[in-house]
């Protein structure tokens, strides 16, 4: 054979092996049937039943994929906005302030066949699972396990934004996983709606209290021109929350602060757990380098924030 078919035949080979690698980077998921699992809590049944076959593409507390659909679920669940970010060094298998929720147990290396099992099985349906394998990592909700794998609830990872159950052996997992965690919510679940009794006509329910909306329309600031951010809701407002402080800061009144030049998300939660957000797109004024320059040494963002609370 010639060196130039050589060559070909070599490059063909590589490339069937690649494909045949990535038909099982899901490890071969599909969606379980309800009879093959068993899901202790009739809510997130309740919610696996609504997503199970959808195709979700959206975000949630600015996370997308798995994390945003977990932490969505999460939230659905127990309304506490999700469980929080991963851990930003190295590989991301670990949730360092888990928001109303404690850590079951975490692996801060690779977990083997036997370690998984015996942390699955301290696991409740509706926990929330995080690993790493390396290249990549997954958030998932846990439903159930065996002596050999666990059922879990996610999003892209049977297929791309496909949502539903599905198995995980643990030796598939333990031959790629760099760490792994498992959280259990501190709240309580949110009970499942009931059909309620019929009531004499003369009693009036009483109505439904309105979530929270964010009315102001995307904001376009210059450097440190600030905006107060308009919301309606019969809920309080609790937390505020800025994608990139280093762009725009927000005081724990919604007060907007623009301090660098770029685009930020504003995220606001209100009591009942709802979350809303607003775009802000700042641009530096003409006099920000003589501002960088009169307060070089100083965290000129702190003194911004300051004032905005003193006003």
């Amino acid at each position: 054979m010639k060196p130039a078919g050589k060559k070909f035949l070599t490059v063909i080979i590589i490339a069937a092996s690649l494909i045949s690698l990535l038909s099982v980077s899901s490890l071969g998921a599909v969606i379980a049937n309800k009879s093959d699992y068993n899901c202790t809590s009739a809510r997130l049944q309740s919610i696996i039943d609504k997503y199970s076959g959808t195709y979700w593409n959206g975000s949630f507390g600015g996370a997308r994929k798995c994390k945003g659909f977990a932490d969505k679920i999460f939230n659905e669940m127990y309304g506490n906005g999700g469980i929080g970010q991963y851990n930003q060094n190295g590989n991301h298998y670990y949730i360092p302030n888990p928001v109303k929720a404690v850590e079951v147990g975490r692996y801060d290396r690779k977990a083997s066949f036997e370690e998984l099992a015996s942390l699955m099985k301290k696991a409740h349906s509706g926990d929330y699972v995080q690993w790493s394998r390396g290249y990549s990592q997954h958030s998932a909700i846990f439903v159930s396990c065996d002596d050999n794998g666990m059922y879990i609830f996610d999003c892209n990872y049977i297929s791309p934004n496909k949502c539903g159950v599905h198995y995980v052996t643990f030796s598939k997992l333990a031959a790629k996983n760099v760490g792994i965690s498992v959280y259990n919510s501190t709240s309580s679940e949110t009970p499942i709606q009931a059909t309620a009794p019929k009531q004499e006509a003369k009693i009036q329910p009483e109505p439904e209290k309105e979530k929270l909306k964010v009315v102001s329309e995307d904001l376009k600031l210059e450097y440190q021109e600030t905006c107060d951010i308009k919301t309606t809701g019969d809920y309080n407002v609790t937390v505020w929350e800025s994608s990139d402080t280093t762009v725009a800061i927000v005081t724990d009144s919604g007060k907007v602060i623009g301090v660098g030049n770029g685009t930020a998300v504003i995220f606001a939660t209100d009591e009942s757990g709802t979350i809303d957000a607003c775009n802000v797109e700042v641009h530096y004024s003409e006099h920000k380098e003589l501002m960088d320059s009169v307060f070089t040494g100083f965290d000129f963002n702190e003194i911004l924030l300051a004032g905005a609370l003193a006003s």
